[in-house]
């Protein structure tokens, strides 16, 4: 197990964004059960403000808010600094229309459900993304501290990751949340790096040389 997750002893930290008091009780009241720490904002203006002080392991938020809503905090989140962009994020909302919830994808949403919400089917999307989170960091702490490792930038071994998991440019640009060119370019400097010209021979010199592990 990794200690990536930013909790007391190890357990995952997330901030719950929901301006309705009872509704945000309810879901922090389950995090906390399912053995996660908790961070509550009441609309995305308080959460950018904790953001400043603390980055969570995942954030859930609702969309319609006063303040600042749903939307406006993941077009800040995705826009921040590295580390920040690179937070899961999952809408809980009771908007339920094809328009809003593509619109919610196309910004950088890495999942949407609709309240109200099954808990169990939420607390299952949360341990997903929990262990996505931990899987891909647990490959970048394995990798070998070789010479071709530390060629490479972490955003380099980011698009690596998802290259070994047999990921198309355009997915591994939706999950980075950069443009397909931009994924593209780190491919190349990922092939200069390692000295290969194809995708199969990155990955082959990647798990060769336990720069990720498979």
């Amino acid at each position: 197990m990794t200690d990536r997750f930013r909790g007391t002893n190890g357990r995952a930290l997330v901030m719950c964004v929901e301006d309705e008091k009872y509704i945000r009780e309810e879901l922090v009241r389950e995090l906390k059960r399912s053995g996660h720490d908790v961070v509550e904002a009441s609309d995305g203006a308080a959460a950018l403000a904790l953001l400043k002080k603390q980055i969570p392991d995942l954030i859930i938020s609702d969309i319609l808010m006063p303040e600042m809503d749903g939307l406006e905090l993941l077009g800040q989140v995705r826009s921040g600094t590295a580390e920040l962009s690179a937070i899961p994020f999952l809408f809980l909302s009771a908007l339920a229309d094809r328009d809003r919830i593509l619109t919610a994808y196309r910004a950088g949403v890495d999942d949407y459900l609709v309240k109200p919400v099954d808990m169990g089917v939420f607390l299952t999307q949360v341990d997903a993304k929990l262990r996505l989170v931990q899987r891909i960091e647990n490959r970048k702490q394995n990798a070998a501290p070789g010479v071709n490792a530390k060629k490479l930038s972490p955003r380099e071994i980011d698009v690596l990751v998802h290259l070994v998991d047999g990921k198309k440019s355009a997915d591994i640009a939706v999950a980075l949340q950069i443009s397909d060119h931009t994924v593209n370019d780190y491919i190349k400097s990922i092939f200069k790096k390692l000295n290969v010209h194809s995708r199969a021979e990155a990955v082959k010199e990647a798990v060769k040389n336990k720069i990720i592990d498979p």
